[in-house]
């Protein structure tokens, strides 16, 4: 769903296409997916309301920055933005 540049999705709990995701990490029911205009300070914000980060922002080759954190219920809650397509593509790990 999206309403001018805010973005919002809820997708099944699939594991996310990341090298170093654990793949004995528990999913949740769903995955919840938010578009912000900056993943790295909306991260920051989250880890300093004491959410559960389960990965650094890192950007990713098909455009965006994301990162994950986990609901008290175990969901991943997904946070991206959309990267200027003149900037860095590579992935970061």
């Amino acid at each position: 769903m999206k309403l001018g540049e805010t973005g919002i999705g809820i997708g099944r709990a699939v594991p996310p296409p990341l090298p170093d995701w654990p793949a004995d990490r528990d999913l949740g029911s769903f995955q919840l997916c938010i578009y912000t205009d900056d993943a790295r300070v909306a991260a920051e914000r989250l880890r300093s309301l004491g959410l559960t980060q389960v990965t650094a922002p890192r950007d990713m080759p098909w455009g965006e920055r994301l990162t994950f954190f986990e609901d008290p219920d175990g969901n991943l809650i997904h946070v991206t933005s959309v990267l200027d397509q003149g900037g860095d593509e590579a992935v970061e790990s």
